[in-house]
């Protein structure tokens, strides 16, 4: 009797589920809503611009979405090296904003290049110092209210995961350091993924690193600003928590390259990387023709000199070890100055010359005999690059490094 009426009860449980339960639907993400449907959907930048929400961004205020707007783009941030803390930035062709949601873990599901819709009624949209973000309202410590992280439940209602993650889709733009005072650039990129080249940061030294807990730093909301060489620190600097996967990573040194998040705090840039991979020794010597780094160990030829002042991409101070053979000689003074003026090229043809004008010998010697130097020999000079005319050389002043 008991295995009759367990069969019975097996047959209606099974019945219940219904097939849906036997053969579920994998279609659908899990996350998120799927109900979404794509109807009003609003450029970012027209969405920071628009009359409704212009102001309240700018001055630190918040504001209900009450109608039905949506916004549509690819995850270009979140928190995956935990640097983005509580933060997913979202990113079209106009612009950009920051999602504040009280939630780890959304790489997992929101990774960079992730296409999202997201339909903002019912959220708020302010600034936190004239930063836009996408929210709820918050309470600080002191009972001031502001704009800040909505709950996970809360947000999984109001965004639609579309497709899979491209992270090809994800191109940063290149920041414009001309334009780093200028407010309508810092209001039309701000929160964008941005690169700026050719940088230091000020305190590497092969030893301090990214974001320091041991009060080597003044922190500010547990982060640590870090300047760069040559750019005003109240204009931008690179901003790191010290929950950072990578907060007690070496700052590298040299010219670097850094992509990241340029959020913004009031009129600061704040550059928020997203992992180490964001960081990458920059090459000076991109779209420019032949070899070498212009160093004594690597000196350039004079291919690449010659591609550097053509396409005015030298530095006028900065001393370039070049290499070349000896392919002409003007003019070499034994007298009272002892210098020598003469022509380099790859080959030692008498054509695609660099002027070595009025240079000295080994070690910055002057020159005591005319044979001293002869075509065909193969040298390294070490200079300052110029353009006089029309004519490409090293300056006056320089000197053979090696000779043979």
């Amino acid at each position: 009797m008991n295995k009759i009426l367990a069969a019975c009860f097996c047959a209606l449980l099974a019945s219940c589920m219904g097939s849906d339960y036997a053969d579920p639907n994998m279609t659908e993400n899990p996350f998120g809503n799927s109900q979404i449907a794509e109807t009003n959907v609003m450029n970012i930048g027209d969405l920071k611009e628009s009359k409704d929400f212009k102001f309240i961004i700018a001055n630190g205020a918040y504001k209900k979405v009450e109608k039905s707007i949506q916004i549509k783009g690819r995850v270009t941030g979140n928190d995956a090296q935990s640097n983005l803390y509580n933060t997913i930035s979202i990113e079209d062709a106009t612009g950009a904003i920051e999602v504040s949601v009280g939630q780890g873990g959304t790489s997992g599901f929101m990774p960079v290049g992730q296409e999202v819709l997201v339909e903002l009624k019912g959220l708020y949209i302010g600034g936190y110092r004239k930063k836009a973000q996408i929210g709820t309202v918050y309470t600080s410590a002191n009972g001031t209210l502001g704009i800040g992280r909505m709950n996970r439940q809360e947000w999984a209602q109001h965004y639609k995961i579309i497709g899979t993650a491209d992270p090809s889709q994800v191109v940063p733009t290149e920041f414009d350091v001309t334009k780093i005072a200028d407010a309508s650039y810092i209001n039309a990129n701000a929160s964008r993924l941005m690169t700026i080249s050719g940088v230091e940061f000020s305190a590497a030294d092969g030893k301090a690193v990214y974001a320091p807990d041991d009060g080597s730093v003044t922190l500010t909301s547990n982060c640590a600003n870090r300047t760069l060489k040559g750019l005003d620190e109240k204009k931008i600097v690179v901003r790191t928590s010290t929950y950072a996967k990578f907060a007690k990573a070496v700052l590298p040194t040299g010219k670097v390259k850094i992509t990241g998040i340029f959020s913004r705090f009031n009129d600061t840039w704040q550059i928020q990387i997203r992992s180490l991979d964001d960081v990458v020794a920059d090459d000076p010597f991109a779209g420019i023709d032949g070899t070498g780094l212009g160093t004594a160990e690597s000196p350039i030829d004079v291919t690449r000199a010659l591609s550097l002042i053509a396409k005015s991409a030298y530095e006028a101070t900065k001393e370039y070890y070049v290499t070349g053979i000896i392919s002409k000689i003007k003019e070499v003074d034994t007298g009272n100055y002892g210098n020598a003026t003469y022509y380099i090229s790859v080959d030692g043809k008498d054509a695609n010359n660099l002027t070595v004008f009025r240079g000295y010998n080994i070690g910055g010697e002057k020159f005591t005999a005319e044979d001293q130097i002869k075509v065909g020999q193969k040298v390294v000079v070490a200079g300052t690059l110029t353009l006089y005319g029309t004519e490409p050389e090293m300056n006056a002043g320089n000197k053979i490094i090696s000779i043979k």
